[in-house]
């Protein structure tokens, strides 16, 4: 049974350094005081779905959409309300670290919808 316990302690260590960051994850541009992501909004779809910006840079995120609605960064608690074709844009400092989930709320009070995360690595 010890061994057991054992092997599946040695399987959770693995998996869970499998899913540290690494150095060579870090975005390119993780020394840069300041970065710009854009991102377009199709339906209830971001592209990319996934951004990845440094602790302590200042962020500029454009999102351009084809459909209404406030855009949420939970974590950040920023909003964007966007309209269909055009463009919106927020710029912060990224002071917390950690994924954070960025939603769709409908301008008809329908349910949110997450659409895509934003990590913030601690470099």
């Amino acid at each position: 049974m010890a061994r057991l316990a054992a092997s599946f302690l040695s399987i959770l260590i693995l998996v869970g350094a499998a899913g540290c960051v690494t150095q060579a994850d870090l975005p390119e541009d993780c020394q840069a005081a300041s970065v710009e992501r854009e991102a377009t909004l199709t339906g209830n779809r971001l592209d990319p779905e996934a951004i990845a910006v440094c602790k302590g840079q200042e962020l500029t995120l454009t999102i351009t959409a084809d459909r209404a609605g406030e855009i949420h960064l939970h974590g950040y608690d920023n909003e964007l309300e966007v309209q269909p074709g055009d463009t919106a844009t927020v710029t912060f400092s990224t002071t917390l670290a950690g994924q954070f989930p960025i939603e769709l709320h409908p301008p008809d009070e329908g349910p949110e919808v997450e659409i895509g995360i934003l990590t913030v690595h601690e470099p």
